[in-house]
């Protein structure tokens, strides 16, 4: 008990200016781990490439007492999300799955299923923590949500955002020129004639709909209620979706970059992390962040349920946890070894949300992405998080997209 007592003290003060230095001065926070014989370990599954590699060397010389990080990466976050146990599952989780890590890596889709499914718990004592006071309040809404997985103001601390990419629209200049095509601007300029059957669209329905509720002048999370009072009503959406749908060739998460490169598309709708390599490989590929707003998407650490259980006396968190959320949230090592959007942002560069305005078109809304430049602040102020939503809405847009797949068209 008194190890886990000093311990507790030690984090406390964790990462004082004088801790963080690979120097270091004694006596400060980390130096007291020293004192001590005995080795705290910090279990942590990843996404691969989400992590950069210097992190657990900084690591090492930050936190330098008896400390052991176990670092694992996983290839996909559907891997960590499904080995995660459900909620009543009987019996111990195996100690070499995500459930038993004290921190593991989702995307911020994934945390509503998470936390409605019991598969994670509240991030303990964050509220209280230094990462927590300096996270700006974008974020902070984001991942605080109720028993649901809901947005909440007043719920608990699910999640600790550590990097974040948005959704991008790649060009090939030189087919749009030839098929007559506009340059692409906005979510609008997906509907001209001559792309019809021309553009390559990630898997995923929610963005499909966002993207047509972006054309109809709407907010990508609009509700039910608000797109009645607009006038938008189910029909017109399944009329504009349907009027996207004939515009792409194909949905894929895997094959639609390739399939830019080869000409068979002319344009391709996709998350940065995948578009971004596109035009350093080829200089006839373009870049844009569309100018009414895009999606926003964020990898979050989170805690499992079992968190501990089989590997450490308490069954809890590491005692470590706090310390390893405070050092990958520093913004100065956020930014390490990276380019700003090329590998995943930095929370602290996110400008707070903005409302959406019709007509607004920034001047840097085309960027040279692959040098890790970020879309404009007006862009990204105004693009969104794809938050959960009311039963209603759902059934709303559900009604709208189920057309298109009765007919395997999606």
């Amino acid at each position: 008990m008194a190890r886990r007592t000093l311990l507790a003290a030690v984090l406390a003060s964790t990462f004082l200016p004088s801790a963080c230095s690979a120097g270091g001065q004694k006596g400060t926070a980390a130096d007291l781990l020293d004192a001590e014989d005995v080795e705290f370990a910090l279990r942590v599954v990843s996404l691969q490439g989400s992590v950069p590699q210097e992190w657990p060397v900084h690591w090492s010389k930050v936190v330098k007492g008896r400390t052991r990080l176990k670092l694992e990466r996983r290839g996909q976050l559907l891997e960590i999300y499904q080995d995660l146990p459900l909620k009543g599952r009987t019996g111990k989780a195996a100690s070499k799955s995500a459930a038993t890590a004290d921190a593991i890596t989702l995307g911020d889709a994934w945390l509503a299923p998470a936390i409605r499914d019991g598969l994670i718990q509240p991030i303990p004592d964050a509220l209280s923590s230094s990462w927590w006071k300096a996270l700006p309040p974008r974020w902070r809404s984001l991942v605080r949500r109720d028993n649901q997985g809901l947005p909440s103001a007043d719920g608990d601390v699910w999640a600790a955002p550590y990097r974040w990419g948005c959704t991008l629209i790649a060009a090939n200049n030189r087919l749009l020129q030839r098929q007559g095509a506009t340059p692409i601007r906005d979510w609008s300029d997906l509907l001209q004639p001559a792309l019809k059957g021309r553009i390559a669209f990630v898997d995923a329905p929610r963005e499909l709909v966002g993207v047509a509720l972006r054309t109809l002048g709407a907010s990508m999370n609009a509700s039910s209620q608000q797109l009645q009072r607009m006038g938008i009503t189910q029909q017109r959406l399944s009329h504009q979706l349907n009027r996207l749908r004939a515009q792409i060739a194909f949905f894929s998460s895997q094959d639609h970059t390739h399939a830019l490169l080869a000409g068979r598309v002319s344009v391709c709708v996709g998350s940065s992390g995948d578009l971004l390599p596109l035009s350093a490989r080829s200089s006839n590929v373009s870049l844009v962040a569309p100018a009414s707003g895009t999606a926003l998407h964020a990898d979050l650490w989170c805690c499992p349920a079992h968190a501990g259980e089989s590997t450490q006396m308490l069954q809890a968190p590491s005692l470590l946890l706090p310390v390893w959320l405070d050092f990958t949230l520093q913004p100065h090592r956020s930014a390490t070894a990276r380019g700003l959007l090329n590998g995943g942002a930095p929370p602290r560069l996110l400008p707070e949300a903005a409302p959406q305005q019709a007509g607004m078109h920034d001047a840097a809304d085309v960027l040279d992405l692959a040098a890790g430049g970020l879309p404009s602040r007006g862009v990204l102020a105004r693009s969104e998080f794809l938050l959960p939503q009311d039963e209603n809405t759902v059934e709303m847009q559900w009604d709208a997209l189920h057309p298109l797949y009765e007919r395997n068209r999606l």
